[in-house]
């Protein structure tokens, strides 16, 4: 058995600061997930890589993120077909969403880009890939009583505490303990949580967009708000020379779903309006799926309550999905502690 101070349960980015917080005061802490560093902000990609979703900086915002190399370029919205973008987004779902970070991109007027967030991130987390103690394995209980994390891959770890960053609605799902108000807690939690899911077909390819004179360096964003199509936004960020990545966002939701055939069917609805020439063209296609897109508002009290009590089992919820609270990135890395 493994005996630590910490466990981090997940390996994106409020993982990270986590465990920036708990190393920098000497705690030794383990990460634990299946995925790479970063989770959705982590880079996909063969002959280039990038992000998985599209991360933009405010151009304002740069000098925060100290030595990370940026490319920044003013931003241009073009409008494909005009109409309810909100209920598109939202994948035609009927909830309040907290915060449509869409809509940030859509009011930058210049925009930073850098192909590997994650490498930034942890450099200006002040830590090091090499000094980041993890797992990659998922987690099958929590035993709250026993304080053991047991480990898909047959470990097991004896921790003193676990700052958990998993979405909130799979919680219950792995905890063990003797008191029924936490299951009560959790399952009341977990009847408010809705979200939006959001495919994403990005593509490596060269030349520019025809009918939007993009021939000038610059990212450029298209709306297209009908049902027409099934993207909603579509982002072109030059890499360099005559390469750019082009992402085509699609939201789907139990009363939207994807259709059989998704990617093929955004290829040609990109081709019908002019933002990708020719799949000839085109030197990678990457297809990524984030589950927890766009998330709800609720009950905040309901949220206190819940920690208070996981508190008192030495449980942490941290990060935007265990707080069920849609933080931007900055806000994650420089606002936000793990130590409570």
């Amino acid at each position: 058995m493994i005996e630590t101070d910490v466990v981090i349960i997940g390996s994106g980015i409020a993982a990270l600061k986590a465990y920036k917080d708990f190393y920098g005061l000497g705690y030794n802490a383990i990460i634990i997930d299946p995925g790479p560093l970063g989770g959705s902000l982590s880079s996909v990609g063969t002959s280039y890589k990038f992000p998985k979703i599209p991360v933009l900086i405010d151009y304002g915002l740069r000098n925060m993120f100290e030595g990370c190399e940026f490319s920044c370029y003013p931003t241009e919205l073009n409008t494909i077909k005009m109409g309810d973008i909100v209920s598109k987004m939202l994948g035609f779902d009927r909830f309040e969403p907290q915060r449509l970070w869409f809509y940030d991109l859509f009011n930058m007027k210049k925009a930073c880009f850098t192909r590997n967030i994650v490498d930034c991130v942890i450099r200006n987390l002040g830590i090091s890939h090499y000094l980041i103690k993890r797992i990659a394995s998922g987690i099958r209980k929590i035993y709250l009583d026993s304080k053991i994390v047991t480990l898909s891959i047959g470990l097991a770890i004896k921790y003193k505490k676990v700052v958990y960053t998993w979405p909130l609605d799979i919680l219950r799902d792995f905890i063990l303990a003797k008191k029924n108000e936490l299951y009560l807690a959790l399952d009341d939690v977990a009847k408010s949580l809705k979200y939006t899911s959001l495919f994403i077909r990005a593509y490596v390819a060269r030349g520019g967009v025809e009918g939007y004179g993009c021939k000038e360096k610059k990212i450029n964003i298209y709306l297209h708000s009908t049902k027409a199509s099934r993207f909603h936004t579509a982002i072109k960020i030059p890499l360099h020379e005559d390469i750019h990545i082009l992402y085509a966002v699609t939201s789907y939701s139990q009363s939207y779903p994807l259709l059989p055939g998704i990617g093929e069917k955004i290829d040609s609805e990109l081709k019908k309006h002019g933002l990708l020439r020719d799949l000839t063209r085109v030197l990678e296609v990457q297809n990524i799926d984030i589950r927890y897109g766009i998330l709800n508002k609720i009950d905040r009290k309901s949220i206190e309550t819940l920690r208070e009590l996981l508190s008192s089992f030495d449980i942490e919820l941290f990060g935007r999905l265990a707080e069920w609270t849609d933080y931007d990135i900055p806000t994650i890395i420089f606002k936000q502690s793990a130590l409570s």
